[in-house]
């Protein structure tokens, strides 16, 4: 039995609007959000002294695939990235990992 909640943030304001209200156990964010890139949200997340979120599951999703953006995950403190488009089968394998408690990278 799967109990699976989301919500939607608009932008990365929006976005940090929420994880400042609610803990998540993952948190998806698009690469190019409106007014800050993921990685800017990500960071401000990671770095936040009273964010219930700095410790969630967060994966970049993107349809850019290159090396220079591999640094930039890595450095903003993303567990992984998933390649658009989001299918099941790219999202399954990281709830199936969350759901038995192990570390998603």
């Amino acid at each position: 039995d799967v109990n699976i909640s989301a919500d939607q943030a608009a932008d990365g304001d929006e976005a940090l609007q929420a994880v400042s209200r609610r803990r998540y156990d993952l948190i998806l964010m698009d690469h190019l959000m409106p007014g800050m890139r993921g990685e800017e949200v990500c960071a401000q997340i990671r770095n936040g002294e009273d964010c219930l979120n700095s410790g969630a599951c967060i994966y970049m999703q993107t349809a850019e695939d290159s090396a220079e953006l591999d640094e930039t995950i890595r450095e903003s403190g993303f567990n992984g990235m998933i390649m658009k488009p989001l299918t099941s089968g790219k999202l399954v394998p990281v709830l199936e990992q969350l759901a038995a408690g192990g570390a998603v990278r």
